[in-house]
């Protein structure tokens, strides 16, 4: 009896010790998963960085470099296409995602997303004189910011144009070499040169991304551009035109149709729009977009240009390739429709309109282009001309290959020579 008693004793104190050991491994697991999370990992990173940010040895260094830079500059100049490469390197080593400098101060990010933290640089006019800047460099964060020094210079010191720029070059050199036979790094070098009318170096940097990425349309596009408003347009034009044969692809011709287009060529543009829609419907490697978009690129092309049969003929291929689901069949089918009216085919485009299928119950387009049908209806019907190109609204949809750089910034145009062409800012891709 005395043993059955002594197991009976036991059996709860063995169960219990299970539930402790269970419990401790689960809690040791959770420790485990919780540490090699990649959200737990980023947080632990920015606490690093932070802490790194905040250290005296540290940003003394940035705040004299911010400073600097500020008085060098100036007009305002954003990260957003130019990268951050070109920031002094106390700055850039910490990978910013972006920044905002100007002569009155400086923004620099370093976060993003779920938590955004960096530096913030302004200059003091209460403390600075007439002989010298004063300025504050504090650190931000989502839950404030505090002051970590004050850095004051005189009014007369800057880095002089060449040092600012070989600066710049070094940095972006360095991005270049460590990601091989990526398009980015090129392509804000450019953006930086041309922005601070470096327009050889510019060329050369298209030369040199052309080398590392034989295949890609962007450097080719935009040597032609560059040489598009002066005397080496034809020999520029013929260069293109011959590599995109040579590699031909819908979303190439549409950017050979694009440069025509910007350049003036009317016919060669409409002509390179229709090319483009009888090349295979895939999206290509390096492409700005998808095929959809692309098309209807090249379909607004031709209807700025007045070429309404190759407008047409553009959207039925598109149609023909899309369904009622995608976000452009709306777009497509009342650009045809336009293009039928402004053809004189009145009954044409009515009829177009009508084969418009219903939106699925999940369609993105339930409340988009099929709406506005009403407003086009009415506007064939009443013969308004005027109307119907404004529901094209001809400057929508195109792609953007040099972001907020305008043409003429790209082309030269202004800058000792002049040459026609099309007078429009380049639309968002």
């Amino acid at each position: 009896m005395s043993t059955s008693g002594c197991e009976s004793e036991t059996k709860p104190m063995a169960i219990w010790k299970a539930i402790v050991i269970l419990s401790l491994i689960a809690l040791l697991l959770g420790v485990t998963l919780v540490a090699s999370c990649p959200l737990t990992r980023d947080i632990a990173a920015i606490h690093k960085k932070s802490r790194k940010m905040k250290s005296p040895a540290v940003y003394d260094e940035v705040a004299a470099q911010l400073a600097m830079l500020c008085q060098t500059l100036e007009r305002e100049t954003w990260t957003r296409f130019t990268g951050t490469a070109w920031l002094p390197r106390a700055v850039r080593d910490f990978e910013p995602s972006y920044g905002r400098v100007s002569p009155d101060g400086c923004q620099i990010e370093m976060g993003g997303g779920f938590f955004h933290f960096g530096y913030s640089l302004v200059r003091d006019e209460s403390a600075s004189t007439a002989e010298e800047n004063v300025w504050q460099l504090r650190f931000r964060e989502e839950s404030g910011s505090e002051l970590l020094t004050t850095v004051t210079l005189n009014v007369t010191e800057r880095w002089s144009e060449e040092e600012f720029v070989e600066s710049a070059m070094a940095g972006f050199d360095e991005l270049i070499a460590a990601n091989p036979g990526i398009f980015e790094p090129y392509r804000s070098k450019f953006y930086f040169l041309l922005t601070f009318d470096h327009r050889d170096r510019a060329r050369q940097v298209c030369a040199d991304a052309t080398g590392a990425m034989p295949g890609h349309w962007w450097p080719r596009l935009t040597a032609a551009m560059m040489d598009s408003a002066g005397p080496a347009e034809g020999e520029a034009s013929e260069r293109f035109e011959s590599w995109v044969e040579a590699n031909p692809s819908l979303g190439h011709y549409v950017y050979l149709s694009y440069f025509h287009d910007v350049a003036g060529r009317r016919d060669a543009a409409c002509r390179a729009a229709l090319t483009a829609v009888k090349q295979p419907f895939v999206d290509g490697a390096h492409d700005s977009s998808n095929c959809w978009f692309l098309s209807y690129t090249a379909a607004v092309i031709a209807f700025r240009n007045g070429c309404y049969e190759t407008v047409i003929e553009v959207a039925d291929r598109a149609l023909r390739a899309s369904d009622s689901d995608s976000y452009l069949y709306y777009d497509f089918l009342g650009m045809q429709a336009a293009a039928w009216f402004l053809l004189g085919e009145l009954d044409r485009a009515d009829a177009v309109l009508g084969t418009a299928r219903p939106p699925s119950a999940d369609s993105r387009c339930r409340d988009g282009g099929a709406a506005a049908f009403g407003t086009l209806r009415k506007a064939i019907r009443d013969k308004d001309a005027e109307a119907v190109r404004a529901w094209v609204s001809p400057e929508a949809g195109e792609f953007h290959p040099h972001h907020d750089l305008p043409i003429e910034k790209v082309r030269g145009v202004g800058a000792g020579v002049e040459q026609p062409g099309r007078d429009a800012g380049l639309p968002e891709a």
